[in-house]
């Protein structure tokens, strides 16, 4: 069993025909855990992680890992949204620059939260990516909440955290109304064990998701395609608005002219006579 489980992320590995590689793009705030949970994915350290205010990833890198299966695993790590040492308009462009590094289409997104962090701060990330990406982003989202260690340290479970520690993420809170977009994907990473069998363990839950979002979606990935037809959506619509506003500011302007050119022709009524 052991050698099974040392073997889980040796590249050397056999590559599958018959299982297209999956790609998966960790997305979050600066400080959430977003490139130690690729690096617990990937089952290495490829991606820099570690204490900073300002964020260690500039750009979007890309990383592979094939598992036993030979299923390949493409992990994208983003800039952390809302960096404050980076302009938005910078962040974005770079979250975006992924889809092209996604060559076979973005099979999942994982939205990264800790249990370290107040989950108030974490509440204009979902807007933010629905911007960038479109509404249709919640289907292919899975949030995952890294600080699994701590919880473990404090004999608490997930649950026991969302219903105890920050109960409005049950109730009223945007990130309640983020679960339901997910259909309740979720899952906990702890980025910093040493048991190989509970590294193993919480990938398969990871990957058990990302299968859930394929068949939700058809097995159809999100693609540089759908981004553009999403982006066509929303030119047409936002078209649409302005010419109603134009419309609407014609009908206005010619109900005015028509008003002041009866009161042109009533010299009475213009000048206040009775």
């Amino acid at each position: 069993m052991k050698m099974g489980i040392d073997m889980m992320y040796d590249e050397s590995k056999p590559v599958s025909s018959s299982n297209p590689s999956q790609t998966l793009v960790l997305v979050g705030r600066t400080g959430n855990g977003k490139s130690a949970l690729g690096n617990s994915i990937l089952g290495r350290e490829a991606f820099v992680s570690k204490a900073s205010c300002l964020g260690v990833t500039n750009t979007c890198q890309s990383e592979r890992v094939v598992q036993d299966d030979g299923q390949i695993i493409n992990v994208i790590d983003t800039p952390g949204l809302f960096q404050l040492s980076r302009a938005a308009a910078s962040i974005g462009k770079q979250i975006l620059r992924c889809i092209t590094l996604a060559e076979n289409g973005i099979h999942a997104i994982l939205l990264v939260f800790s249990v370290r962090d107040r989950i108030t701060k974490d509440e204009k990330v979902f807007s933010h990516l629905q911007t960038l990406f479109g509404s249709r982003i919640a289907n292919y989202m899975i949030i995952v909440f890294t600080g699994g260690d701590e919880l473990e340290e404090n004999e608490e479970t997930l649950e026991d955290y969302l219903t105890q520690e920050c109960p409005q993420f049950l109730k009223v809170s945007v990130l309640h109304e983020i679960l339901e977009l997910c259909d309740n994907r979720l899952v906990l990473f702890d980025n910093k064990t040493k048991d190989k069998l509970k590294q193993v363990e919480q990938v398969q839950k990871l990957r058990a998701l990302v299968e859930l979002v394929a068949k939700q979606n058809n097995g159809k990935p999100y693609r540089e395609e759908l981004f553009n037809e999403l982006q066509v959506e929303t030119t047409l619509i936002r078209e649409t608005e302005m010419t109603l506003e134009q419309q609407l500011a014609q009908g206005q302007s010619a109900r005015l002219d028509v008003g002041e050119s009866a009161t042109d022709r009533n010299p009475k009524t213009h000048h206040g006579w009775v």
